[in-house]
């Protein structure tokens, strides 16, 4: 059965088609989620509060034929959303040169070095944290994830070029409030 026929099938109450869906994409999420998720405790839930929402709101759901692309978007919004409310700390490494501050240490010690290191990052998390959701998403998905363009694009669902945009204009804001 094609993912158009399955979809509809669960939307109109099957629960044999509910339970292939999950079936078929459940591990695809373990594996996807896994690039977002810092411990497997958020992972599970997350993917089970996905599969309870999922039949909950069956009925208003739209129609899809790719079940597993809208699966993984969902479950990458749910997994950042937690992540948000937790205030994970994004490290600092990997934006210092992305921004042009990255500075030459002037022989200050292990520890010094590892303190500003430290209260560097913290600002950046902070400065991260203050963007709007989807500039902090894009800026994520670049930069910790290390994803493409292309591949944000699709994941965010918008054209090369917006996403392009969209970092950019999250790095000048970051760039404007640095003060170090």
């Amino acid at each position: 059965m094609d993912d158009g026929a399955l979809w509809d099938n669960f939307r109109a109450g099957d629960r044999e088609a509910y339970a292939l869906i999950y079936e078929r994409n459940v591990q695809a999420l373990f594996a996807h989620g896994a690039r977002y998720a810092p411990d497997r405790e958020l992972l599970e839930d997350a993917i089970q509060d996905l599969f309870v929402r999922l039949y909950q709101r069956k009925e208003r759901l739209g129609r899809t034929d790719n079940i597993k692309l809208y699966l993984l978007v969902a479950l990458k919004n749910d997994i950042f959303n937690r992540l948000a409310r937790r205030r994970v700390t994004i490290p600092l490494r990997g934006f210092e040169e992305a921004l042009g501050t990255s500075h030459p240490a002037d022989t200050p010690s292990a520890d010094e070095r590892e303190e500003e290191f430290s209260h560097r990052s913290h600002h950046l998390n902070d400065l991260i944290h203050a963007l709007p959701a989807r500039q902090r998403e894009a800026v994520h998905l670049r930069f910790i994830e290390e994803m493409g363009y292309d591949d944000i694009a699709t994941l965010m669902e918008m054209n090369y070029q917006s996403v392009h945009n969209l970092i950019q204009r999250a790095l000048k804001k970051i760039r404007e409030t640095w003060k170090m």
